[in-house]
């Protein structure tokens, strides 16, 4: 409902009510995923900039061990291209959540090959593809 009702509120031009309302309910239930990215979404389309992913920020502060909230503050930036930003991000993720943090290895190869980091890229995507769950997914992707 929070999710129609923000919608339409962007829709009608009603977007600093959409946002705020967004804001709210995710201020309230910070893991609440969907909401953060349609915040993000709005708040991109809006021009908020580098704030676009405050609401994932704010939620990380008190969940800072969360792979899912990590994971969503990345694919929100290489949504939105800003592989600077989401290389940065993979630091902080990285120091937290472990080097060795597995699920951040396509963000880290795709952030490498984006920024023309290549020979890291290309070290980066061969790990990704000589990891069997990799190819289970990338094969289902490939089938669509």
């Amino acid at each position: 409902v929070k999710i129609g009702r923000a919608a339409a509120l962007f829709a009608a031009g009603a977007a600093g009510t959409a946002i705020a309302e967004l804001e709210d309910a995710t201020d309230r239930e910070p893991m609440w995923l969907e909401g953060q990215r349609l915040l993000a979404e709005l708040k991109w389309q809006c021009g908020h900039g580098a704030a676009f992913v405050d609401g994932y920020r704010a939620a990380l502060a008190g969940h800072p061990q969360s792979r899912p909230l990590w994971l969503a503050l990345l694919d929100a930036l290489l949504r939105v291209e800003r592989f600077d930003w989401a290389h940065e991000a993979l630091r902080e993720a990285g120091h937290v959540l472990g080097e060795e943090a597995g699920e951040l290895v396509p963000v880290q190869a795709i952030c490498a090959s984006e920024l023309g980091e290549n020979a890291r890229a290309d070290q980066l995507f061969a790990s990704l593809f000589s990891h069997p769950d990799y190819l289970r997914s990338a094969d289902v992707l490939a089938r669509g």
